[in-house]
Order: C-alpha cells, then structure tokens, then sequence
C-alpha cells in the first residue's frame, strides 16, 4: 500500500499535496502496485512461451511414435516363425516405453494448466482485495473532507487529493482489468494446447485400440491402459497370418512335407540364419499376396 493509502485521515498528505501558493501539478508516477502488475504480466508470458514449446515438443513425439509404429508394423510383416516371436518381445517393450511417455506428458501437461489456472485465480483474488482496500481508503477521505468543512482551504485540498486516489483507483482497474484479460487469453491458449494434443493421441489411439462405439465414454488414458495388449494381439495376428500363408505355399508346391514337425522347432545341427537368408526373397514375395 502507498504511502497516500496509509495516510491518518484527519492528517494532510503532503507529498501529493502543494502548499496553497505552489501552482506545481499532482505526480501522476507509476505506484509500486502497478510495477508489480507489469512484472506479473511478464511472467504470465513467460509462462505462456513455455508452455507452447512444450506442446510443440510433445507434438514432435507423438509424430516420431507414429513413425516408430509404422515401421514395427512394417517389419512384422516380412518375419516368420522364429523370427515372429523375437519381434513381439521387442515391440512390445518398445511400445511400453512409447506409451507410458504419452500418459506422462499428458499428466505433465494437465499439471502445468492448473498451475497456470490457479496462478490466475489467485492475481484476480489479490487484485479484488486490493480495491477493497482502495474502496475503505476512499471512504475514509470522505469523511475526513466533512469534519473539515470549517477549513476552506483543507476541504479544497483535500477534494483534490480524493479526486487524485479516485483517478489512480481507474487506472489501477484498468490495468487490472487488462491483466485479467491477458490471463484469459493464456488459459485459452493452453486449454486449445490440451485439446490438440489428446487429440493427435486419440487419433493414434484409433489405430491401436479402435473404438466400437464412436460415442463411447472411455477416455484417453483407459485407452493407453490397454494399448500395450492391443499392438501385443496385433502383432501375434499378423505373426500367426504371415506363417501360415508361407507354410500354405509350401504345402501347394511340396504337398508331402509334414508340416506338423515344424512344432518340434528347428533342428539344434543346422544352420538356422543360413536357412533364413535362402528363404529371404520368397517369404517377401509370400507376405505381398497375404491380406493383412
């Protein structure tokens, strides 16, 4: 509170106040309140800079996971037997990583929009209060301007000194005002933040965990829950339908092979991977004719 809020009001404040033969205009100098809304302003946009290269860097990986998908995907696909299984293990670890990321930036950036909300309650309350107190120090100068009615000169001087606390109170609310304003277009900003990005993860969600129900209640984060076993049938599915279109050709053009030892597994003498290089070029060309 400045110096002329804290005055007694049965005192003069001369430090607004000229002496009757001083024709010196009133200071009209920035208040340390208002140096205080300025600095409050300027963290504000800090806050909102921030926020908006997070989100940005967020966007950037969830673009990077779905590219990551994809290639797992991709090289599923072109794997048989063995090599099917191995793949799994590997995406589903993957995967887990990828998607316990996506539920912590989620949460991080819930967490920072109800900082930034709570923030913004908290200047408005203190702002409230303080016209409050503005209001209590405007009232007091009124009754001091009456019990000095007998002195022309004090009720002049303090009519002047009222007028001056009321204009600063309408540049304090003024400035206030636009504070609030600017509080709101930053909540707005991060609330438009928030949606975009549960929205780029639903829509990878949708490739993982479809929903039967367009107009289901399950949110993002039950989705994630069950994202892991989801790519986890995924790959198993298309593990299992690469086999058995590989196994079928083999059938079609050596229809007395008895597939049934291959549950045995491969046999500990031979060269497994040399095996794999030589069957390389006719598992692709089996994979492009499976529907997957």
């Amino acid at each position: 509170m400045s110096d002329r809020e804290q005055a007694p009001p049965d005192q003069e404040v001369h430090e607004d106040v000229p002496p009757a033969d001083d024709d010196e205009e009133l200071d009209f100098t920035r208040t340390p309140f208002e140096d205080d809304i300025l600095e409050d302003q300027k963290d504000l946009e800090r806050v909102k800079e921030a926020s908006r290269v997070t989100g940005e860097a967020q966007y950037a990986e969830l673009q990077r996971v779905k590219e990551e998908a994809a290639e797992q995907v991709r090289r599923a696909k072109g794997e048989v037997a063995e090599q099917v299984a191995k793949e799994v293990a590997k995406a589903r670890r993957e995967a887990d990583a990828m998607l316990a990321a996506e539920r912590e930036k989620v949460a991080d950036a819930k967490a920072d929009l109800e900082v930034v909300i709570e923030g913004a309650n908290k200047k408005e309350k203190k702002l409230q209060d303080d016209l409050k107190e503005a209001e209590k120090t405007v009232e007091a100068l009124k009754e001091s301007t009456k019990a000095a009615h007998d002195s022309e000169y004090v009720m002049t001087r303090k009519l002047l000194y009222e007028k001056q606390v009321r204009r600063d109170l309408e540049i304090d609310l003024v400035v206030a005002m636009q504070t609030l304003q600017n509080d709101q277009i930053t909540i707005a900003g991060l609330e438009a933040e928030m949606a975009d990005l549960q929205e780029a993860a639903g829509y990878n969600m949708d490739m993982v965990v479809p929903r039967v129900n367009p107009e289901e209640s399950s949110t993002l984060l039950d989705r994630l829950i069950v994202a892991p076993d989801r790519v986890t049938e995924l790959l198993r599915s298309t593990g299992t339908t690469a086999a058995v279109g590989a196994l079928s050709w083999v059938k079609l053009h050596f229809p007395d092979v008895d597939v049934g030892k291959l549950m045995d597994g491969p046999n500990e003498d031979a060269d497994l991977h040399a095996l794999e290089l030589e069957v390389q070029a006719g598992a692709e060309k089996v994979v492009e004719h499976l529907d997957l």
